[in-house]
């Protein structure tokens, strides 16, 4: 009896303590909390003005088209009609450098602005040469020194670069000459150039990306076309009358460094 008394006194001390002791603990619990990240924040913005410098690039591919003028009037001093027609190409490259200058604006991800550049182009003189079977030497020749480019640029950001894609108008200096040669010196040699500025249009793509608080470095490519120009050659030595369209166009692949002001 008194064992049985024991038992019932040490049952009913536990239960109170285990009781006091939840109450103790209960005000500590915390339920986990969610792992929340935090707000996306830019560490660069690409809203303000720039200027900067560009070198690279530029490969010209100038398609052109000869015929004598009437044809008829060809054909009757060398035999052939095929003497007084030929299609080619005038290929040239050059390298070259120059300037740009700016401005960005950025909303989210999404990055739009202007953009307006020089490039000055070394020599790039393609030729190609025409050996008709009437054994005279024509040759086309066309030479750029420089381009303008007036473009928007439109992409977004990711990380620290700028992917974009750009289009816009052109301007460029072209000159075409076409020469005309006689071995046997029956008739005297012939030679005429034409000298412009050509107004076109331009599309590209390009990547830039922050190498500093201010300093940004890009790679860009632009397809540039500045239309179609004609030289005309005069019926005077012997030679007959001639014209040669020239189809005007240029790959550009380039760098640039670019300084934001803010």
């Amino acid at each position: 009896m008194r064992r049985r008394c024991l038992g019932a006194a040490a049952l009913c001390i536990g239960s109170v303590s285990w009781g006091a002791c939840a109450d103790e603990y209960a005000g500590q619990y915390r339920a986990p909390v969610a792992d929340i990240p935090p707000p996306y924040v830019s560490v660069f913005s690409w809203s303000g003005f720039y200027i900067g410098g560009n070198f690279g690039f530029a490969y010209s591919d100038t398609r052109f088209a000869y015929a004598g003028a009437p044809l008829a009037t060809c054909a009757a001093i060398t035999g052939s009609v095929g003497d007084c027609q030929t299609t080619g190409n005038v290929n040239g490259n050059a390298l070259g450098g120059g300037i740009q200058a700016g401005f960005n604006q950025q909303i989210g991800h999404l990055i739009w602005g202007l953009e307006g550049d020089v490039m000055l182009l070394g020599p790039d003189q393609g030729k190609s040469i025409f050996l008709p079977n009437f054994a005279v030497i024509q040759s086309f020749e066309e030479t750029n020194n420089w381009l303008i480019t007036l473009r928007p640029r439109l992409g977004f950001s990711y990380y620290r670069a700028f992917i974009y894609a750009t289009g816009g108008v052109a301007w460029g200096s072209a000159s075409h000459t076409v020469a005309f040669a006689d071995p046997s010196s029956v008739f005297t040699p012939l030679t005429e150039h034409e000298s412009s500025t050509h107004l076109g249009w331009t599309v590209g793509t390009g990547v830039e990306y922050v190498l500093a608080e201010h300093l940004t470095l890009k790679g860009e490519y632009l397809f540039v076309d500045l239309g179609d120009t004609s030289v005309t050659t005069p019926s005077v030595g012997g030679w007959w009358p001639t014209t040669s369209r020239f189809s005007e166009q240029e790959h550009v692949l380039r760098l640039g460094l670019n300084y934001k002001f803010w």
